[in-house]
């Protein structure tokens, strides 16, 4: 059992050698895993969503298909919070869909590595052909006057087709707080027949040069049902909001299987 949870880790991280199960994953993404198949579990959607991203991956991948084109068109690093976080976009440039992720390393002054993340939920894992993604990868611990390097890989796994939620979003806009702070707000309509048990709003911010500069999530609180609208607001850090000067909202969507449903 040790041994097949292991090979799902790989599978998720993209590891070339699956059989490998001595490899760990670096710490923060273990524990950020955990806390979201805890989070989809207690809505009962966990056990389904993951077991059908596994079986899908591994149906395709048996078949030796070959992975997706996937290609990284934009990389800003910078130091918040007391980390480096790497923020970027991902085209699916392929005419199949594809599941992907964004493996990033840091390397330091001597060459030596600084750290090793995913982008783990910072990212729309599921990407049908020409679609584009934020992704951002979070460095604990870490300053950016300690890199000399930053190493992307991104990584692709063929899945089938599949009739997922349509989720528009409607009414955004930044919106000052009475505390002076910013926030990113609007409304999803989930406009499938299908119930959204755990909705995740994905936001881009741009420059006025169309660089990224900032990517912020934030978890609905509660499931979308058809045709009816929820509201969601997200942060913008006091030092970006002044400047964006555009944004793009992507919504992630965990459901309970269709039979249970």
């Amino acid at each position: 059992q040790s041994k097949k949870l292991r090979r799902a880790e790989a599978q998720f991280y993209g590891d070339d050698e699956i059989d490998d199960v001595d490899r760990d994953p670096p710490k923060s993404s273990r524990i950020a895993w955990l806390f979201i198949v805890l989070l989809l579990a207690a809505s009962g959607a966990g056990l389904y969503w993951f077991r059908d991203k596994l079986q899908a991956a591994n149906e395709w991948g048996a078949q030796n298909a070959e992975s997706p084109h996937v290609r990284i068109t934009s990389m800003n690093a910078v130091e918040s919070e007391g980390k480096v976080i790497i923020l970027g976009e991902l085209v699916n440039e392929d005419t199949v869909p594809g599941y992907v992720d964004v493996q990033g390393i840091l390397i330091g002054k001597n060459d030596e590595q600084l750290g090793e993340e995913t982008s783990f939920d910072k990212i729309s894992h599921v990407l049908l052909p020409k679609e584009v993604t934020p992704f951002r990868i979070d460095f604990d611990g870490v300053h950016l006057n300690q890199v000399k390097k930053v190493t992307l890989n991104p990584t692709s796994i063929l899945v089938p087709a599949s009739a997922d939620p349509v989720i528009g979003v409607l009414h955004q806009q930044l919106e000052k707080t009475d505390s002076g702070h910013t926030l990113l707000k609007g409304e999803l309509m989930n406009q499938s027949g299908q119930l959204v048990n755990i909705p995740q709003v994905l936001a881009t911010y741009y420059d006025n040069a169309g660089k990224v500069i900032w990517i912020s999530d934030g978890y609905v609180d509660q499931a979308l049902r058809p045709q009816i609208p929820i509201p969601f607001a997200v942060t913008v850090n006091d030092d970006i909001a002044p400047k964006v000067h555009s944004y793009r909202v992507v919504v992630n969507h965990y459901v309970m299987d269709r039979s249970t449903a």
